[in-house]
């Protein structure tokens, strides 16, 4: 593992031009990771762009460096080095737009998604990890950096993140230590409390009570299933509403898997999985064209959502034929 350190950290001293990508609909995950990074390498006086194919959440505003995020991907195309995190895929990542012009071998893949697709030049995966910010803890420590506030409160944000508060399957001993280390750095748990888990406002928890009122659950198969239909949303909550829900249910429900199920305006179904049992919900979500982690992975389908004596159906959306 230290090979990839050194072999890592070479290239980004060796670019002129760096661009750290953090996937669409980013999470603490991801933008911490690029967070810390971009602080670092910053500091090193290297040249560094943040890219994210979409906007990134207000409630992610405390995190260092958020507000450089753009969305050109022709910043890509000028690096030297392109850093890919937290990203199973490149679809996730929303480079696959770029297609042959995206040259693999400049691209730096660090992630700990177990369906992750292999295409950076250089990959620095450990599935065992709790998220991605965790493992760029070890690299910066490794590496020798000194850590100060704002880097650990960046990186404490995305561990806690991806372990929910160290409530769900992805905690683990070495999150918890790397944890502690970063509050000794001085990392503002207090601020990523109050931003990440105390930000629904009432808009957001009508739009959860609705989910709930629609919860079904299959003994046979130990999975609950929650549905918000695309009028849930036209009380004026946005996708960011939905944001924690299926952690939440993770946490208070006594069932062996989650499923959200919800509309898109755009004729589409959005499924979120999460499990604290040892299922790997990520290979259903590949089944279905998504990917993900073990016990939290997500999919996107076409069709609409009917509710029916025996359940919810999905219904395939109509092909125009034209003469």
């Amino acid at each position: 593992m230290n090979y990839l350190y050194d072999q890592i950290y070479k290239k980004f001293l060796e670019a002129d031009s760096i661009v750290l990508v953090s996937h669409k609909n980013p999470d603490a995950d991801s933008l911490g990771s690029a967070s810390a990074l971009f602080r670092h390498l910053e500091a090193r006086g290297k040249k560094v762009a943040l890219f994210c194919a979409t906007p990134v959440p207000e409630e992610y505003n405390f995190i260092y460096g958020v507000r450089y995020f753009g969305n050109d991907p022709r910043v890509i195309a000028a690096a030297d080095s392109v850093c890919v995190l937290d990203s199973g895929d490149l679809r996730v990542a929303g480079l696959e737009m770029l297609g042959s012009s995206l040259d693999s071998r400049k691209i730096i893949a660090i992630d700990h998604h177990n369906s992750h697709e292999h295409y950076g030049a250089i990959e620095l995966v450990d599935a065992r990890a709790s998220s991605t910010a965790e493992i760029i803890y070890q690299f910066l420590r490794v590496i020798g950096v000194r850590f100060d506030a704002t880097l650990a409160t960046s990186l404490l944000a995305g561990i806690i993140s991806d372990t929910s508060f160290f409530t769900n399957a992805a905690t683990s001993p070495s999150a918890i230590a790397a944890a502690g280390e970063l509050l000794k750095y001085g990392a503002e748990y207090n601020k990523i409390n109050r931003r990440l888990f105390k930000n629904k406002d009432i808009l957001a928890l009508s739009l959860w009570g609705k989910a709930l009122a629609r919860i079904s659950y299959s003994q046979e198969f130990g999975l609950a299933t929650v549905v918000l239909k695309v009028e849930d949303f036209e009380s004026g909550s946005g996708d960011e509403a939905v944001e924690g829900l299926t952690n939440y249910l993770g946490r208070v429900l006594k069932a062996s898997v989650i499923l959200l199920l919800r509309e898109t305006s755009d004729g589409k179904i959005k499924g979120s999985l999460r499990t604290v049992e040892d299922i790997d919900v990520s290979r259903l979500a590949r089944e279905l064209g998504g990917g993900g982690h073990k016990k939290a992975a997500g999919f996107t389908i076409p069709g609409k959502l009917l509710e029916t004596e025996d359940g919810w159906e999905i219904i395939e959306p109509e092909v125009s034929v034209s003469s």
